[in-house]
């Protein structure tokens, strides 16, 4: 992409010749049109909506901290700082809710009025499977990967019937998730698992469970 777009650089910047070490662009959520245009082709998809690619907005940077423009040459670097989406993800008000394997669900209840309990309930227990073994199994082997993903890459290759199967998890539910029916469930971060209901780690604080690493190929 550098090379298409003719980058150069006039403000003697001294960048790496090897690939940036990120890419970003900005994400328009737009209703879906009868009739596409190169510039509103979608790019993905999200319930109703489409996803379009805000023409000019993506950046590079060879560490993650410095951004440059791909289509403007001559604009001065920023920067890196939390967008404002994710600035108002680490702002975002929530509440812990416990889930069970068995498909138990508690949460504090002062933090939930009355009238969204049964719905919250079972949003989470479809959300997870829990009550449900096999899809619980599915849900937590899944949610495990991916939030170990950079601290065991292993667990990438061990099989759904080796993947020690978690007692519990803890998620951080947004207040404001609780009120909106439509898209709530998607802000729900899974912040802490057990694996005995008594012992919990946090999962991006605290190091890998050792029921995790027990599965770690020894070769």
């Amino acid at each position: 992409m550098i090379a298409r777009t003719e980058w150069a650089d006039e403000a003697g910047r001294d960048l790496p010749p090897e690939a940036p070490a990120s890419r970003r662009l900005t994400i328009e959520v737009r209703g879906r049109s009868l009739l596409n245009t190169p510039l509103t082709t979608a790019v993905g998809e999200w319930g109703d909506a489409v996803l379009l690619v805000e023409q000019g907005s993506t950046q590079f940077s060879p560490d993650s901290e410095v951004w440059y423009s791909y289509v403007d040459p001559s604009a001065e670097p920023t920067e890196s700082e939390l967008s404002e989406f994710f600035s108002q993800i680490m702002d975002l008000n929530t509440t812990e809710v416990t889930v069970l394997a068995d498909g138990t669900v508690t949460w504090d209840e002062e933090a939930v009025p009355a009238k969204h309990q049964a719905r919250l309930r079972e949003e989470l227990l479809s959300r997870t499977g829990a009550g449900d073994p096999e899809r619980w199994a599915d849900f937590c082997r899944e949610a495990l990967t991916d939030a170990y993903s950079e601290t065991a890459p292993f667990l990438q290759g061990v099989s759904a019937d080796a993947f020690p199967v978690p007692r519990g998890l803890r998620l951080d539910v947004p207040l404001d998730a609780i009120e909106d029916h439509e898209h709530g469930m998607e802000w729900v971060m899974e912040s802490q698992v057990s694996f005995d209901g008594q012992t919990w780690a946090d999962i991006y604080m605290d190091e890998v469970p050792a029921e995790l690493l027990a599965v770690r190929p020894q070769h």
